[in-house]
């Protein structure tokens, strides 16, 4: 529906020479094409990310539920996982989920990553928070004690 509107405001913009048409979007979902990834995938784990069940080459829809299946199917009650994703300026899309609080002894925190090229997998990760780590507040890549 969007695309009309942009499509006819431009046609109307052509056509007439005096008339201005002011186009406006309230998509949220769009993104800079510069935009560059505030992760380094150094800091995600492949072993931490193994109960996902994910494999490099897998098509984007299926690791998008795969993703949000493990957010949701093993959640705590009342918490809300963010998922958040962005175009990169390589051409490469990437989610980066995460929840907090979570009603484990040792894991606080989790953030999986997933990276994509045409709509393929081609890295993955998670990180962890722990709570008895002496920063519980650090991001580690390893197993939490």
């Amino acid at each position: 529906m969007r695309s009309i509107i942009l499509i006819s405001a431009l046609c109307l913009s052509a056509c007439t020479s005096e008339q201005k048409v002011a186009v406006q979007t309230d998509d949220t979902n769009l993104q800079a094409v510069t935009a560059t990834s505030l992760h380094d995938m150094r800091d995600f784990s492949k072993g931490l990310a193994a109960s996902l069940g994910l494999e490099e080459g897998m098509d984007r829809d299926t690791v998008e539920a795969e993703v949000r299946s493990y957010f949701g199917t093993t959640a705590s009650s009342g918490q809300i996982p963010i998922f958040q994703s962005k175009t990169l300026a390589d051409g490469e899309f990437e989610i980066v989920a995460t929840r907090n609080g979570l009603a484990d002894d040792s894991v606080k925190s989790e953030q999986v990553i997933v990276k994509f090229s045409d709509d393929v997998l081609i890295e993955y990760g998670m990180r962890v928070k722990c709570y008895r780590a002496p920063n519980p507040d650090d991001w580690t890549n390893k197993v939490c004690p």
